[in-house]
């Protein structure tokens, strides 16, 4: 900026109204600049103008200083960089049509207006990540299945179809599979992708987690039901079937012989013995006795017909 100075060092008091009124001509109209009083030693006064030119700002490219750096080094980097001395006329445009650097994403771009016609750009970026990153392996053991995932984090939008591409064949390979792969967008226009492959090895345990006993079993449970007015009575009798064996077949036999209560408990596995499957199914139906009004003997022999 160009700055021009006029000053009268010794103005005595009578004179400074006058001195003021050549000082304001002297910063134009409308006046640019500003006017000084000072009192000196010996009773006089020093008064100074200072005028400031049209400012010459042409950083119109324009040139960034980077100011910010945050994560630096780390996946998610982000920089900040200003630019000042930007005529504000050309501001808007420049604004308008920001890119991003090279390997970076472009977050945020602003203008303020810094006065006399100057402008300051502040602009955002995301440094592209995107690199795969080995998360997790837990390789095949006994009865668990070996799996690798990976992730792509940052991934900008322009990357994504191919690392999509990408993710569904990383550490496909031998016996390993596909197992899913994901992407999650993010706040800022990038994405997570997300792969993981699982091992495909038939595995054969000769594991024994069941040690109980293998057959069909019958057994009995026995309630009393009484009338509203609790004069008269009657016996539940409720049957239980219950399987336990390795063939799954006969579970489903013994559950669906015929009509049961909503108790009974359709075939599932309840363990291994020496690596083969236990199934369980429980058949359970109910029965009623006549309606008695003597009393209970507690053999439940002689109820009469169940129905």
């Amino acid at each position: 900026m160009l700055i021009s100075v006029r000053e009268y060092p010794e103005i005595a008091y009578a004179d400074i109204a006058t001195i003021f009124a050549l000082l304001q001509t002297f910063l134009g109209t409308p006046m640019k600049g500003k006017i000084q009083v000072g009192l000196n030693g010996n009773g006089t006064f020093n008064m100074r103008g200072i005028k400031e030119g049209t400012p010459d700002w042409d950083n119109t490219t324009p040139t960034y200083t980077k100011v910010t750096i945050v994560n630096p080094g780390q996946i998610g980097e982000r920089k900040i960089e200003i630019a000042t001395g930007v005529p504000v006329a050309s501001a808007a445009a420049i604004v308008a049509a920001a890119t991003a650097d090279a390997d970076h994403a472009l977050d945020e771009i602003s203008m303020t207006e810094r006065g006399n016609g100057e402008a300051g750009i502040t602009k955002s970026q995301t440094k592209k990540d995107g690199v795969a990153i080995y998360v997790y392996e837990a390789p095949t053991w006994w009865t668990r299945k070996g799996i690798k995932r990976t992730v792509w984090l940052n991934v900008p939008a322009a990357e994504l179809v191919a690392t999509w591409a990408t993710a569904a064949t990383t550490n496909v390979a031998g016996n390993y599979v596909l197992q899913y792969r994901s992407r999650t967008p993010l706040g800022n226009g990038f994405y997570n992708v997300e792969s993981a492959v699982i091992d495909t090895t038939e595995i054969v345990s000769y594991a024994t987690t069941y040690r109980g006993w293998t057959d069909t079993l019958t057994y009995y449970s026995y309630n009393h039901d009484y009338s509203a007015n609790r004069d008269e009575w009657r016996c539940q009798k409720i049957t239980f079937v219950e399987y336990r064996g390795n063939s799954l077949i006969a579970a489903k036999a013994n559950y669906t012989v015929s009509e049961c209560d909503s108790d009974s408990i359709y075939p599932r596995v309840i363990g291994l013995q020496n690596g083969v499957v236990i199934y369980q199914s429980v058949h359970v139906t109910r029965a009623y006795s006549e309606w008695k009004t003597t009393t209970e003997n507690g053999t439940h022999s002689g109820h009469g017909t169940w129905s």
